[in-house]
């Protein structure tokens, strides 16, 4: 294998590894991955939280995962939310 074709190859498998590491610890993936809605229960995690009994629910973040967060909470409880309030930096949305 020449020396280029090999430099190309590596650099490939690099970017490949990269993708999928930046993939694995998306934000908004990871909510997704670890609550759910269900009728009126909410699991988060092991743990299962009544919505019958809950007046409201709020959500607060902030850094620079925190838009993709939100907006995950957001597509999974949707109406649901009162509120909330997420700060991050300029460009991080």
């Amino acid at each position: 294998m020449s020396r280029s074709i090999q430099k190309s190859f590596y650099r490939d498998i690099i970017l490949a590894v990269q993708r999928a590491a930046l993939a694995a610890v998306e934000p908004g993936i990871a909510v997704r991955g670890h609550v759910r809605c269900q009728g009126e229960q909410l699991r988060v995690g092991e743990r299962s939280y009544d919505l019958a009994a809950v007046d409201r629910i709020w959500v607060v973040g902030g850094g620079k995962a925190a838009t993709a967060m939100a907006a995950a909470l957001y597509a999974i409880l949707g109406p649901r939310l009162s509120g909330g309030l997420v700060v991050t930096k300029v460009g991080h949305i």
